[in-house]
């Protein structure tokens, strides 16, 4: 399910590469898809296919440090504003007007920042598995660790304990060594794995250097196993860059930009 792509460098020097489906009417919208961690593009395949049938434009970016796109590892550059920027530069200069945007995951905290700073682009918003976010309330080390207590307070386990493992200095390295626990944890669907490896302190780490694995659900085919294994392979620059969009908001590198929002 291969679409045809496009690349654009920004006036950053940073180079997007995106899938791009003009649309097949005159005056129809265009759908703006922007993924999470740890995706691609590819994220939205079904999607795609659904709404192109339709006849609607698609703008799908592989998102900053994520697959065909640069990958920078200076942390200041993975800001909201900027690469909001980054992207409206795409839409213009494809000539896109109007979008629906549609965000999973870190995807959503982009779309928020376009939402804030370049709302005239768009007619509505989508947000998938986790809301808008609001500016100054960037999900950093403090709120993580708060957040953490009070939910194991009220229900007997915590929730976000891999964000912090994303900021230690070996986590590039524990999940470039062990990507196939990694694609099998994050796209398991049993939720006590969840609950102990991805949620409890310290369990995303034991999950890496023990080298587990799960089975994989049914809708990831082979084709998607090797899309994934190619884009976060050590030779395109493995998990690094893509974990400083976590890096980023525990270390509140946008509270300056946003805090006059």
């Amino acid at each position: 399910m291969a679409f045809s792509r496009s690349t654009y460098t920004t006036t950053r020097a940073l180079t997007y590469s995106y899938i791009h489906i003009p649309p097949q009417l005159p005056n129809t919208q265009y759908f703006l898809f922007l993924h999470g961690f740890p995706s691609t593009s590819h994220h939205w395949r079904h999607q795609i296919f659904f709404f192109k049938a339709k006849g609607y434009g698609i703008i799908a970016p592989d998102l900053l440090g994520f697959g065909e796109t640069s990958r920078p590892t200076e942390l200041e550059m993975y800001k909201g504003e900027d690469m909001a920027r980054d992207i409206v530069e795409i839409l213009m200069s494809e000539g896109v007007g109007m979008m629906v945007g549609v965000a999973h995951d870190w995807g959503c905290f982009l779309l928020s920042r376009l939402a804030n700073y370049h709302p005239e682009r768009f007619s509505a918003y989508a947000y998938i598995d986790h809301g808008y976010m609001a500016p100054g309330r960037s999900l950093t080390t403090a709120a993580v660790q708060h957040i953490n207590r009070s939910v194991e307070a009220k229900l007997g386990f915590s929730i976000l304990g891999y964000f912090l493992l994303f900021d230690d200095e070996d986590a590039p390295r524990l999940l470039d060594e062990h990507s196939e626990s990694v694609e099998s944890l994050y796209f398991n669907t049993d939720e006590e794995i969840n609950k102990k490896y991805k949620g409890a302190l310290g369990g995303l780490r034991s999950w890496l250097t023990e080298g587990k694995t799960t089975k994989l659900p049914a809708y990831l085919t082979s084709e998607d196993h090797e899309h994934y294994e190619h884009a976060f392979s050590k030779e395109k620059g493995g998990y690094g860059p893509a974990i400083n969009w976590y890096r980023a908001s525990l270390r509140n590198i946008n509270e300056e930009d946003e805090r006059s929002m």
